[in-house]
């Protein structure tokens, strides 16, 4: 027998049936962007803003409701080029990643996600970072365009 749905709803749990108790943010960016070490990366265009959190005029997400979030992020290099990527949470890095675009049509994206007790007012956003390889420093641009978009994303899971 073939499965029929009579009808859509949506379940709402009880305490959860407003935005600010339902904290969630994607963007992504607008454009690609150039590298440079601690370079504050804007995630221009947003998509969803629940709780109204996250800034994309600053790319900083000012948490609204204390709680357990998953942040993650993805990012492109553009050919040639490469840097380290940090989640900063509260001007401390919560975690670091590699992008790594130096072999030429070959595009290596970076996803990291992270869970992070955050209270209201706590900040967090993607910034790209240093190495103590000179060699890794970062070089060129992200990328963010017609073919594939660089994220930020975050939602919360648990109070």
């Amino acid at each position: 027998m073939p499965f029929v749905i009579l009808s859509e709803t949506r379940l709402l749990l009880p305490g959860n049936t407003d935005d600010e108790k339902r904290t969630a943010f994607h963007a992504f960016m607008g454009s690609n962007e150039p590298m440079a070490t601690h370079k504050l990366i804007i995630f221009s265009i947003v998509r969803i803003n629940n709780g109204h959190g996250y800034k994309n005029n600053t790319g900083v997400f000012a948490c609204p409701v204390s709680g357990l979030y998953v942040l993650t992020y993805t990012l492109y290099p553009y050919l040639n080029s490469w840097t380290t990527v940090e989640l900063i949470v509260n001007n401390s890095v919560h975690s670091k990643s590699f992008v790594d675009g130096s072999e030429d049509y070959q595009v290596n994206g970076v996803t990291a996600i992270s869970l992070v007790y955050m209270t209201k007012g706590d900040t967090a956003f993607v910034r790209t970072g240093t190495s103590t390889n000179p060699h890794l420093q970062s070089v060129g641009s992200i990328r963010s365009g017609d073919d594939m978009w660089s994220t930020f994303s975050g939602w919360k899971i648990s109070d």
